[in-house]
């Protein structure tokens, strides 16, 4: 248990006298005798029970509440790294397009040197050189030849 539930229940002997002292006023004595000192107890009990269920419960809800937050977490990571790459591509085919721009046609080894060398290992991804050639700004000439689309 916890310190909470630990601390709550030094009250056991305390709620469980008051509970007994009602039934027995309900009952019109002054005194309290053992049969309503053992229904108390049978009520106390049970109202520990509910509480107990009551803070599993809570417990659970917790534990529910911090893995949607971890998941949700994950999936802004997941838009994040996905939004990050989106925007390392439009970078990278603009800067493959102003380069063959600027120099005229260019293979995509010379179209290396134009790019920033941390940038080198996404030239070699098909997904870039499909993404450079879905632009539309420029057209390959020849297979691996990338030269400005003429309109």
């Amino acid at each position: 248990m916890t310190d909470e539930g630990d601390e709550r229940d030094q009250h056991h002997p305390t709620i469980r006298l008051r509970v007994a002292a009602l039934l027995a006023y309900a009952r019109g004595r002054d005194e309290i005798v053992l049969h309503e000192w053992s229904l108390a107890g049978h009520v106390v009990a049970n109202s520990f029970g509910v509480r107990r269920t009551l803070d599993e419960f809570e417990a659970q809800r917790e534990r529910e509440t911090a893995e949607r937050t971890r998941l949700n977490g994950a999936r802004i990571d997941e838009v994040t790294g996905a939004d990050r790459l989106i925007r390392t591509t439009r970078r990278l085919v603009d800067t493959c397009v102003r380069a063959v721009e600027s120099r005229g046609p260019l293979t995509t080894g010379k179209l290396l040197n134009a790019l920033n060398p941390r940038d080198h290992h996404h030239l070699a991804s098909d997904a870039l050189v499909a993404a450079i050639r879905d632009d539309g700004r420029l057209t390959e000439s020849t297979p691996g030849k990338l030269e400005p689309r003429r309109t």
